[in-house]
């Protein structure tokens, strides 16, 4: 006997092949066009923090940043969250 008489030529003879219930991997989700549009999958709210560094440094830096987002009118939210979170980051990379 041959191998063609063992196995129908209409079943794959490949393990994982023969036991996957669908054909092909499933279309991949671009992601970075998905967070471009929000819908990203662990989106964040961001809640505008009100404390600064505690240092004169973080104070003038909150300060300023706020102001250049001044210029173009009413600062937002998201907006002076940026100022806190820049200062922030600023303060903690210097440990």
């Amino acid at each position: 006997m041959r191998a063609k008489d063992f196995v129908p030529a209409s079943k794959p003879r490949n393990f994982v092949a023969k036991n996957q219930k669908t054909a092909g991997a499933g279309a991949h989700k671009d992601k970075k066009r998905a967070e471009k549009q929000g819908d990203s999958k662990h989106k964040k709210d961001l809640i505008p923090m009100e404390d600064a560094p505690p240092t004169a440094k973080g104070e003038r830096m909150v300060k300023h940043i706020k102001k250049g987002y001044a210029k173009d009118g009413k600062l937002t939210d998201k907006e002076r969250s940026i100022a806190y979170a820049t200062a922030w980051k600023a303060h903690n990379s210097k440990d």
